[in-house]
């Protein structure tokens, strides 16, 4: 239910409809808390459009947002948390992404609480995150177009329909306009909030829609991230049966199947993203390795920043220096090897990945 707390009644509706109401009796509870949360959002929501919606609408980019890519558990986490205290940057947080129709208000009242450093370590990793941790605006998009293949955390019996919106290579031109009028909206509304600073957004999703991002920002700037794809696939095989599985309002998928999604869904994104690379301008894509930034984190922040042509590393590279031990200490998940039969299915899946980067 997490992912979808800030929902508002209609969408909920919407959802509920989309999928004939096939809500497992067990998850019953769960709906119906949503439906009220749903109901208090839709307040909330006319309240602050009336406050704050022409000055959203009004909002103009001043600088092209930079882009952070890679699949689900590459260490686009770690990465954006780097970058993301470089002070020139803005960024969407927890309390954002998951109320992006009120985190104007809900700011000014849990201010008032004291909530906003409260610290919970995510259940798929080692991660800390506060609501004003950095977050990923998929899942406010999530929210805000109810199309995104995240959805199918929720509903995961209709996952091959929701998964369409990784690429939206298959879908309507009318849904494909209402996810960029959202996207439009939300970076609008971020932006407006945070005086006008450039964006430094990460959403894994993203690394399939580099040619969307493009029909929109042309001048934006891309940072992909891989890793090892045998350790990809462990590490999001974990994250659906340790943390995906708690979002459900259905029957989980059998472990197969998950097995099924979590390669097909990392397939359709490489290959449109090898695609996609192709169109973006030189001097605004740069491609780094997991492996390379746990050993050398100041080293390739730096070669993002010269790549990308990023002003203002000589005055971030003091404030890298004195987290560096912090970033270090970061400890990630160990598996065993991984099932030859997988990984066979992985490597004739997307043999790109494993070429290109030579794993």
């Amino acid at each position: 239910m997490d992912t979808l707390i800030g929902l508002t009644f209609g969408k909920w509706c919407s959802l509920l409809l989309e999928n004939r109401f096939r809500i497992h009796p067990s998850k019953l509870p769960k709906a119906i808390i949503l439906t009220i949360l749903s109901l208090r959002n839709s307040y909330y929501r006319r309240k602050e459009e009336a406050a704050y919606g022409e000055k959203i609408n009004m909002t103009r980019f001043d600088h092209p947002p930079i882009f952070i890519l890679g699949h689900w558990r590459s260490g686009t986490t770690l990465l954006h948390n780097i970058l993301t205290l470089d002070p020139q940057f803005v960024y969407p947080n927890i309390l954002e992404i998951y109320n992006p129709h009120t985190f104007l208000i809900f700011r000014e009242r849990l201010s008032a609480k004291g909530d906003f450093n409260r610290l919970e370590k995510r259940p798929m990793d080692n991660v800390e995150v506060s609501p004003l941790s950095p977050g990923e605006e998929e899942f406010a998009l999530n929210i805000l177009s109810l199309k995104s293949p995240i959805l199918a955390w929720n509903f995961p019996r209709k996952e091959k329909y929701y998964d369409r919106y990784l690429t939206f290579q298959e879908v309507s031109s009318a849904d494909l306009e209402v996810w960029k009028n959202a996207y439009f909206y939300f970076l609008k509304k971020i932006t407006f909030f945070h005086q006008g600073k450039q964006l430094l957004l990460k959403s894994p999703p993203n690394t399939a829609r580099i040619r969307l991002l493009l029909e929109m920002f042309p001048d934006a700037k891309f940072i992909h991230i891989h890793r090892n794809p045998a350790h990809v696939f462990q590490s999001t095989l974990k994250l659906y049966k340790n943390t995906v599985a708690n979002f459900s309002f259905q029957k989980l998928l059998p472990e197969d199947k998950l097995i099924e999604g979590i390669i097909r869904r990392y397939q359709s994104m490489y290959e449109a993203f090898f695609q996609d690379i192709k169109q973006i301008p030189q001097g605004n894509f740069i491609d780094i390795a997991f492996e390379e930034l746990e050993k050398d984190f100041y080293g390739v922040v730096e070669r993002i920043y010269e790549t990308l042509n990023l002003p203002g590393f000589q005055d971030f590279s003091l404030i890298l220096k004195q987290r560096l031990a912090e970033f270090a200490q970061y400890k990630k998940n160990e598996y065993p090897p991984l099932n030859e039969t997988i990984l066979r299915e992985l490597r004739s899946a997307c043999p790109g990945c494993f070429e290109r980067w030579e794993y």
